[in-house]
C-alpha cells in the first residue's frame, strides 16, 4: 500500500506527471497529487488527492522549448558568421 512505503511517509506528499493515450489518438498529461492525512497519533489514516489535466500547460512548455532552441541556433550561426 502507497501509505506504507516509508518515502511517501516521510513526504506525506507525491506528485506525478505522466500520460494517457486516448483512444482517438491524441495525448492527455495528468497530473497526480496525493498527500498523506494522519490521526491524532500520528498515524497515517488517509490519502487524499487529486488528478489535473496538465496537458494545455505540456504543449505550451513544449513549444517554448521549441521556440528556445530555434532561438538558440539562429543566433549561434549570427555569431559564428561575425
Amino acid at each position: 500500500m502507497l501509505a506504507d512505503s516509508q518515502a511517501f511517509r516521510d513526504a506525506n506528499h507525491r506528485v506525478r506527471e505522466y500520460r494517457f493515450y486516448c483512444k482517438d489518438g491524441s495525448v492527455r498529461w495528468i497530473r497526480d497529487e496525493l498527500r498523506l492525512l494522519h490521526d491524532e497519533q500520528g498515524e497515517p489514516a488517509e490519502i487524499v488527492g487529486a488528478w489535473m489535466d496538465i496537458t494545455q500547460r505540456r504543449e505550451i512548455e513544449d513549444a517554448l522549448e521549441r521556440s528556445e532552441a530555434t532561438f538558440r541556433t539562429i543566433f549561434e550561426k549570427h555569431s559564428a558568421v561575425k
